[in-house]
């Protein structure tokens, strides 16, 4: 069965570049997980336009939409980074290691501000969690916008927030009082 997310990706030619998965093994659990099939050429993309997109009940859920000046591969990097500071905290602060069900425990205890990386944890770490979320992105838009030749990812990124409100871009921040 579509559903309008689904006719959305496709309409807008949105490509699966690859997955987010949660990897215990790694000190950073968040991988990225480029599609090989896709053209390499893609992820090095400048002006970019992504979406994570998560199965639910056999159709396609965007639950975060973001925009790059750089490539998705070299934003992913800034996300992955932000996550791995996250769980070294964690970690660190109570000198364990981490496992699903810890990370559950001390994100439901930390009061830090990072939001979103503690909503998609939270969201990879539950009863109900995915198995993965996917990565599709496409090229910004540009215009000549008197005489000059401008992005419109910043439009598109809103465009999309305002169409399908998803879940991580619509976090408020936690004010330490």
């Amino acid at each position: 069965m579509v559903n309008n997310d689904e006719i959305f990706i496709d309409k807008y030619v949105f490509e699966c570049l690859g997955e987010l998965t949660i990897d215990y093994s790694r000190l950073s659990v968040v991988k990225y997980s480029p599609d090989l099939k896709v053209d390499k050429k893609i992820h090095n993309q400048t002006d970019m336009i992504y979406l994570w997109v998560i199965p639910k009940e056999d159709k396609k859920k965007i639950i975060y939409v973001g925009e790059t000046r750089n490539s998705v591969k070299h934003r992913w990097n800034q996300h992955e980074r932000a996550f791995t500071e996250l769980l070294n905290q964690l970690g660190r602060i109570r000198n364990e290691t981490l496992n699903k069900v810890r990370i559950i425990q001390l994100l439901n205890n930390d009061g830090n501000n990072r939001k979103k990386q503690r909503q998609f944890l939270t969201l990879m770490t539950g009863h109900d969690a995915p198995e993965s979320v996917y990565v599709y992105a496409k090229k910004a838009k540009q215009q000549e916008i008197m005489g000059v030749n401008v992005s419109l990812r910043h439009a598109e990124e809103q465009a999309i927030m305002d169409k399908f409100d998803p879940k991580l871009n619509n976090i408020k921040p936690i004010h330490n009082e």
